[in-house]
């Protein structure tokens, strides 16, 4: 394969991949292994220059940081063809004294290109002052191969000229992606601006979840390396928040790399999967050696899911990492030191596994330098129907389905009901995928019995214990039927279907795990029931003018505490004002 052609081969490589960063390593991988077989090196490697620091991409596949230049390779030849200032001169062992490495390697026989971007480098070679390189090609002969000859060294010059017509090649698709990302994040940041058209995590019409979560992250993007800890239920969004951060991030034209630490059979596979091992490490019949997620991560973010699962010997590790960027490969005593920003999520309060000795209470503090919990889907009712709308369109099209829409029974029944039992935002996208499947063929309107919903995950009531004839018996009490203590509680708790939800009696009677009763779940029991109108009775009779509600606001200067002091819950107090078009910002003039 001659050079033209093994461009036009890299170019469709470019094209036919998503991946740019990995796009871009692996041509140049590919061209310094073909360098070595066009020349009969012994060694062969593209050396980029970051600041003060390498980065080689050699011909067996490697891709190596500075620190170990030298094991494989002259650095003095190395920076000598840097330095050089233009773009064909060349180093060969004539210019140069030999060196600890050269004489360590046996190296005999040098070629070093500098390279330039493609139009520096025709600028330079048309009497332009030429501009310093952005890296070197380089080629070694070492043991009983014969030295370079001229005919080499003009090839060296040709895979040279490739390289920075690569190089350039991969840099315009690079600048042409980062100004498309730039311009949906700037799309994506005016939507939050506005606060909440469309489906997104970040595009919300919830107040709660605007101040909690999108306005912390629309800030937070601009720190780097700064820990991320996101904690929420199972389904409530971690990793599309996670890598929505990376898009909005400075390392958003980085690598976003993905640890899943529910997924792995024990902690060595798991350490391995992390850290890496090195060649001949006997960890697998894999000899190669392999590298980690750390590694693959190096420069972008490296996000860490379920972390509460992750091992207590594997934590100490990752502390090291989290703390210093250095950790060292499974088999290997050398560290290597990557530049990584962290994002973990835990389906579970981090807190709660510290207190249990379950995590490592140094690396939690490590880790959440900022912390955002998210709420399941049925606290975020606000957003259910713009979600299930986005995520009907995207079904309709996945299935060929057309013009599908859903009826206002059918949203109503979608707001209502109890998704922090059945996966929150992944069961609501499965429900809706499922009920597009599954509807008949011809209809484009989807009635709330066309709804097809997963089971409910619902824990069974512990059996109270039974009591033996010997033993004393205590005071018999009165116990309730379900619509009885329902009844009860609406009285008891002035209407306020939060407070209901919280009652333990009544969760206890029920069988609902947690320690609140989803309220649409609730309502949906009310409503079977005919206690619905008792509901709003109940309401209506200790309700708060709205008078009432602004005045307790601006007494108290936070809407929990006005809440309280009114005997409401907080949502309602927030869809009190939310009759008169307000909001708890606009009264506290924040």
């Amino acid at each position: 394969m001659d050079a033209d052609e093994t461009l036009l081969h890299l170019r469709n490589l470019l094209h036919s991949r998503q991946d740019l960063v990995s796009d871009w390593e692996q041509t140049l991988l590919n061209l310094a292994q073909q360098a070595r077989v066009a020349l009969a090196a012994s060694k062969a490697l593209v050396a980029l220059r970051a600041g003060e620091e390498w980065r080689i991409f050699v011909d067996s596949g490697e891709v190596l940081t500075g620190a170990v230049v030298g094991l494989i390779a002259s650095t003095n030849v190395l920076e000598a063809a840097f330095n050089t200032g233009s773009t064909r001169t060349q180093i060969t062992l004539s210019d140069l004294k030999r060196s600890g490495s050269m004489d360590r390697l046996g190296i005999h026989s040098v070629l070093a290109v500098p390279l330039q971007r493609h139009g520096d480098s025709q600028s330079s070679a048309h009497g332009a002052t030429p501009l310093k390189p952005i890296g070197v090609l380089y080629l070694d002969r070492r043991a009983e191969l014969v030295q370079f000859s001229s005919a080499d060294e003009q090839l060296a010059r040709d895979f040279a000229a490739l390289a920075e017509r690569s190089l350039t090649l991969i840099e315009l698709l690079g600048k042409a992606q980062r100004e498309r990302d730039a311009a949906r994040i700037e799309n994506v940041e005016l939507k939050i601006e506005r606060f909440g058209v469309g489906l997104d995590i970040l595009d919300t019409r919830d107040p709660d979840f605007h101040d909690s979560v999108t306005r912390v992250l629309s800030r937070a993007v601009r720190a780097d390396r700064i820990t991320l800890l996101l904690q929420g239920p199972s389904g409530s969004g971690k990793t599309h928040l996670a890598r929505r951060f990376h898009a909005m991030s400075l390392r958003k034209d980085r690598a976003f790399v993905t640890l899943d630490c529910g997924q792995a059979s024990n902690a060595d596979a798991l350490t391995a999967e992390l850290f890496g091992f090195a060649k001949r490490s006997g960890f697998t019949v894999d000899t190669g050696g392999r590298a980690g997620k750390a590694l693959l991560a190096d420069g972008g973010i490296l996000f860490i899911d379920e972390i509460n699962s992750m091992p207590l010997e594997l934590q100490s590790r990752l502390l090291r990492l989290v703390e210093a960027g250095r950790y060292s490969a499974l088999g290997s005593g050398e560290e290597v030191y990557v530049d990584v920003q962290i994002i973990a999520a835990a389906n579970e309060d981090l807190k709660l596994a510290v207190r249990d000795k379950r995590f490592r209470e140094d690396l939690y503090f490590r880790l959440s330098q900022l912390t955002l919990n998210l709420p399941d889907l049925s606290q975020r009712r606000a957003d259910i129907v713009t979600m299930a709308e986005q995520m009907l369109v995207t079904a309709a099209k996945r299935f060929g389905s057309g013009n599908v829409h859903l009826s206002p029974e059918a949203l109503a029944l979608l707001e209502d009901f109890p998704w922090s039992l059945s996966g929150n935002i992944r069961g609501l996208e499965h429900t809706i995928l499922r009920s597009v499947l599954l509807l008949e063929m011809g209809r484009t309107r989807i009635e709330r019995d066309d709804i097809v919903f997963s089971e409910l995950i619902e824990t069974t009531p512990i059996p109270e214990p039974s009591i033996t004839s010997g033993a004393a018996q205590p005071t018999a009490q009165k116990k309730h039927s379900v619509p009885e203590l329902l009844a009860l509680k609406i009285q008891q708790h002035q209407g306020v279907l939060a407070r209901i939800a919280e009652d333990p009696e009544l969760i206890a009677l029920i069988g609902i795990s947690g320690r609140v009763i989803p309220s649409s779940t609730l309502r949906q029991r009310l409503a079977r029931l005919g206690l619905l109108d008792a509901l709003a009775s109940e309401r209506h009779t200790h309700d708060a003018t709205l008078e009432q509600v602004i005045a307790a606001l601006k007494q108290h200067g936070n809407g929990v505490d006005a809440a309280n002091a009114l005997g409401l819950s907080r949502d309602r107090l927030v869809w009190r004002l939310r009759q008169a078009g307000l909001t708890i910002g606009r009264i506290l003039d924040f």
